[in-house]
């Protein structure tokens, strides 16, 4: 791939992560990274394709790298966060959920990041309908709609199967709330 610019070297990366591909676009875009290593948006691509493969610690740092070269990449905070949730690190979703609240550039993006702390500190009540308020203003037809619903569903139905233990657990045991949540998104 040598012989490929760093537009070729996305757009192939980017090809292969839309196709489901992970080992080709993980090629093309680790091949950009080398030749163009602050490209945020391959090393976010990176990530979410380390994230497809169960390679969790690699994408905390792919996605981290990309909010190190553009703190503006808010669906990498977004990603961030689920990931850190899936590999327990709870208080470091939280800070990500809260800096995302603080920080997105638009106000979907801030309520979830809101909904998203709130569930983990398993404040439902406060949660749930911010959760919904987010995915009706990032639209549910658009894909950060359909990322938030899954998290959504995924939520009140793990809230459904275990009533009582909703308000029962600490906060460090809702991390498998969202596992199936990431992964999800990625199977689809």
């Amino acid at each position: 791939m040598s012989n490929l610019d760093a537009q070729e070297l996305f757009a192939l990366g980017l090809a292969a992560t839309n196709g489901g591909n992970p080992r080709e676009a993980l090629i093309a875009l680790k091949s950009l990274i080398e030749i163009e290593p602050a490209h945020a948006e391959a090393w976010f691509l990176a990530a979410a394709n380390h994230a497809q493969i169960g390679m969790f610690d690699r994408a905390i740092e792919g996605f981290s790298k990309a909010l190190e070269i553009n703190p503006a990449l808010d669906v990498a905070r977004l990603e961030l966060a689920l990931v850190q949730i899936v590999v327990g690190r709870r208080d470091a979703a939280v800070a990500s959920a809260q800096r995302l609240e603080a920080e997105a550039r638009t106000s979907a993006l801030r309520k979830f990041g809101a909904a998203l702390a709130a569930a983990l500190n398993d404040d439902f009540e406060r949660g749930l309908p911010l959760m919904d308020e987010a995915i009706v203003e990032a639209g549910e037809a658009t894909p950060l709609g359909q990322e938030m619903r899954k998290v959504l569903v995924r939520l009140q139905a793990e809230i459904a199967q275990k009533p009582q233990a909703a308000e029962e657990k600490k906060p460090e045991e809702n991390s498998h709330l969202f596992l199936s949540a990431y992964s999800g998104k990625l199977s689809s």
